[in-house]
Order: structure tokens, then sequence, then C-alpha cells
């Protein structure tokens, strides 16, 4: 094994490295199967993860994310769909979904319109 992945299995296994990793050391020519003595670590008090602070843009900036992508998949389907062949189940799906869509769209601009001039 190289040293890198000797390494890298003893901080996978920590105390049980030697063991798992099947190392053996070689002394005067002889396999010594015996562990070689390590200073073991001290264990640390585990920290208590510590919550970011509120981001009040958060939702708003993946919302903006979210939207240019819808947008991109509209233009994208329109762009290259043979509306003529499409079911009209398809279609009515669509439209109500659409829609759905542009009632919630509206109701947002609202409520930024009176943030804005409130």
């Amino acid at each position: 094994m190289s040293d890198f992945d000797i390494e890298y299995l003893q901080f996978l296994f920590h105390e049980d490295f030697y063991k798992l990793a099947g190392y053996i050391l070689i002394k005067n020519g002889k396999f010594d199967l015996n562990c070689p003595e390590y200073e073991k670590t001290h264990a640390t008090a585990a920290l208590i993860k510590q919550m970011p602070k509120h981001d009040p843009d958060a939702m708003i900036t993946s919302l903006s994310l979210t939207a240019s992508s819808w947008i991109n998949s509209i233009q994208k389907t329109v762009s290259l769909s043979d509306i003529g062949q499409v079911s009209e189940d398809a279609k009515i799906n669509l439209y109500m979904q659409l829609n759905e869509l542009k009632n919630e769209i509206d109701k947002t601009l609202i409520i930024l319109e009176e943030k804005d001039n409130g």
C-alpha cells in the first residue's frame, strides 16, 4: 500500500486501523502479527451544530433561480413541440397548470409592489 492509502485507512478506522487494514509489521525480516502501539487520540467533546444565521433573502433568491429555470423550460417546450399533434388532455392540463402558476405570480407581484410602495 502507498503511504496515502495507509493514512486514508487510518483516518477511516481510527483505533481499529491496524486490525482492519491487515497491517503487519516486519521486524528483522520476520512478520510480527502484534499490532504496534500507537498513541490514541483523546476524544473531544462533540460540538453542537451551529445553525446558520437567518437569511431573509434565501427563499426569494431560490425562487428567482427556479423561475428562470421554468422560463427556459417553457420556451424550450413551446419551440420544440408540435402543438397540433399534442392531445387535448395534455393541452388542457398544461393550460390549467400555467393559469395556476400565472395566478400565483400575479399575487406575488402585487405583494412585492405593496411592500415597495408602503
